[in-house]
């Protein structure tokens, strides 16, 4: 997969890292087999139950700073057909310093050395991986290969969506 094309007239010799910015992209897939449309109906149809959830205003995901911890609120269903429930879950500061970090898609690398320069200098890798791993179980945190992004968004000020 790679920026659309057409992402190089509109910015000719740009700064811009499009493989960060862009929206459309374009793949080579000559050497995929089956029907495109079969293997692409399960996230299709994710979508569209996910629309149908945050249309009915009765889903969030957010979380509030305190300090040294955050608290996570969320009521996405656990599995396709479960019933929505609230839950609330404190991250201490380690967990918290993680979560944070993951503002946007960041490598496992990058995400131990911030935790062991800012918070334990003795953590070890395998401690990192486990607490990403616990982060991804809970949905708290989106995992693609070594890189990782929280979902939750910060909650907004009353009067405001999250």
């Amino acid at each position: 997969m790679r920026p659309g094309e057409f992402y190089n007239l509109i910015f000719p010799e740009s700064r811009i890292d499009l493989a960060r910015f862009a929206y459309y992209f374009s793949g080579d897939w000559e050497n995929r087999q089956g029907n495109p449309h079969e293997y692409v109906r399960p996230a299709k149809q994710f979508a569209a139950e996910w629309q149908k959830l945050w249309e009915d205003k009765k889903t969030f995901c957010y979380y509030e700073k305190g300090p040294e911890f955050i608290t996570i609120y969320d009521s996405r269903p656990l599995t396709p057909s479960s019933d929505q429930v609230g839950r609330k879950t404190v991250l201490n500061r380690l967990q918290a310093e993680a979560f944070l970090f993951c503002d946007e898609h960041r490598s496992f690398r990058a995400i131990h050395e911030r935790l062991s320069t800012h918070i334990r200098k003795d953590l070890k890798p395998e401690e990192s991986r486990v607490l990403l791993e616990q982060l991804v179980n809970a949905g708290f945190v989106f995992q693609e290969e070594h890189r990782y992004l929280a979902l939750a968004v910060r909650k907004q000020s009353a009067g405001h969506a999250a």
